[in-house]
């Protein structure tokens, strides 16, 4: 039990001090009740954990007829497919690794190839000789429309493959060249894109995804034009198809295929290529 002593106040009574102190009188209080259940814990909120995003098979837009094409393919080269390099609304090219453990990259399209392989075979026969900047196409089968390309890693002197990044890359990571670098770059592209009107042919694709650079310890950067897959010849009508952002008005407009579609597409790769930090080095 508690006590506490509080003060009494009353009139001072005659014959006594004003220091006289009061008389004090104590109060019983009562203890809380104190209750023996025990205390509630306090809740946590926990975390949710987010749930795992689905993993898409990246051919799934492209049907089951293109899988059974792609298996019958993979077949043929006794292995499996390694990775997806690529998918479009017309194909896919996949790394296949045969069971000898060589790697071989392969287009397969929904459609006829021909168009691109007769492309590809028509600048490697007029080839003049030392860097050839295209896909070069092996193994093509009309049947699953698929052919081979033997472009990347292209072994040089000290039999070492040379590394390559496609220009998409290079303006992601804003990667730095030399003034004169970027000059070369541009000059080794436009006369690439040359060669394929030399032929009659329209690219009517030319992206940073289809330009690739190899950088080559003994030539020093080497441009790569790939993917002829909607590629036309001059004045005729060509799928309708294109990369936003580099596809010429002419193309939006379905118009037949120009010439001055690719050099649109230039001007806008240039101009990127021109806004890339410049190293001294």
């Amino acid at each position: 039990m508690l006590l506490i002593a509080a003060p009494l106040l009353s009139p001072p009574s005659r014959g006594l001090s004003s220091t006289a102190t009061a008389p004090c009188h104590f109060h019983e209080l009562s203890e809380p009740e104190i209750s023996s259940d025990p205390l509630p814990e306090i809740s946590k909120k926990k975390k949710k954990k987010k749930a795992a995003l689905p993993q898409v098979d990246p051919l799934f837009q492209l049907g089951t007829q293109f899988r059974d094409t792609l298996d019958e393919v993979t077949r043929k080269y006794e292995g499996s497919v390694r990775r997806v390099l690529g998918v479009g609304g017309m194909g896919a090219v996949v790394e296949i690794e045969s069971a000898d453990g060589s790697r071989h990259t392969v287009k397969v399209s929904r459609y006829s190839v021909r168009d691109e392989v007769d492309l590809a075979n028509a600048l490697e026969e007029k080839h003049p000789g030392g860097f050839f900047p295209f896909p070069r196409v092996r193994n093509f089968d009309p049947d699953t429309n698929s052919y081979e390309m033997t472009f990347l890693g292209i072994p040089n002197r000290k039999g070492t493959e040379a590394a390559s990044v496609t220009m998409r890359e290079v303006f992601a990571k804003q990667i730095g060249m030399t003034g004169a670098e970027k000059t070369i770059l541009k000059r080794q592209i436009k006369s690439a894109v040359r060669r394929i009107h030399s032929q009659g042919y329209v690219h009517r694709d030319l992206s940073p995804n289809n330009i690739l650079f190899h950088v080559d310890p003994d030539f020093g950067l080497r441009a790569y034009i790939a993917d002829f897959g909607i590629s036309a010849l001059e004045k005729r009508y060509g799928t309708h198809a294109g990369t936003p952002g580099y596809t010429s008005p002419n193309q939006y407009r379905g118009g037949p295929a120009e010439f001055a579609d690719d050099d649109y597409a230039l001007e806008r790769l240039f101009f990127e290529i021109d806004r890339l930090p410049v190293e001294p080095n």
